[in-house]
């Protein structure tokens, strides 16, 4: 049985895609199909959607793919990494996922204007369940924008939040600058 089946039919608590579409997709699947199994899905508590998962699909299927994990019943962990990520994606997830304890951004660039990471900074202060936030070898496509303040935003919030940034390598790019 594929994965896009145990996900229909709420065979799985804990959802971990690390392999190309392709190689962890039944034959002739797309990303749409788990998708819409994740969005009817009421057993999944832990994801995590990274290495060669999440950067070979495409824009807008990842947006899709975080909203509807932001949304699942349940989820209360969320693992995301090695690839690009809209801000306004997280804040949604952060939004929707009312029970979500831990969010862990790894290898992750965040892309979007500086009034989108204002509201996702706001979106981690204000979230009532969350108590760890991880951010490693995580990068901003905006030159404006200090990581180090969406990772202490948090810290900030009214509860206990354990909040790390392997700020070593935390860091900026600017694609016009590597172009």
């Amino acid at each position: 049985m594929g994965i896009v089946s145990q996900i229909e039919n709420n065979e799985v608590t804990s959802l971990i895609v690390t392999d190309m579409p392709k190689v962890c997709l039944e034959k002739g699947q797309k990303v749409d199909a788990m998708i819409e199994a994740l969005q009817s899905n009421t057993s999944i508590e832990v994801v995590h959607l990274k290495d060669d998962f999440l950067a070979c699909v495409r824009a807008d299927m990842r947006s899709q793919l975080i909203q509807a994990v932001g949304k699942l019943p349940k989820i209360r962990q969320v693992y995301l990494g090695d690839t690009l990520l809209l801000v306004p994606d997280l804040t949604d997830l952060l939004i929707n996922a009312k029970s979500l304890t831990v969010l862990n951004l790894t290898a992750v660039c965040l892309q979007g204007p500086p009034e989108y990471f204002d509201d996702f900074e706001k979106a981690l202060r204000t979230h009532t369940a969350l108590k760890t936030f991880d951010m490693k070898d995580c990068m901003t496509a905006n030159q404006g924008i200090d990581i180090e303040k969406i990772a202490n935003a948090a810290d900030e919030g009214e509860k206990p939040a354990s909040v790390n940034l392997d700020s070593e390598s935390a860091q900026v790019v600017n694609p016009a600058a590597s172009a």
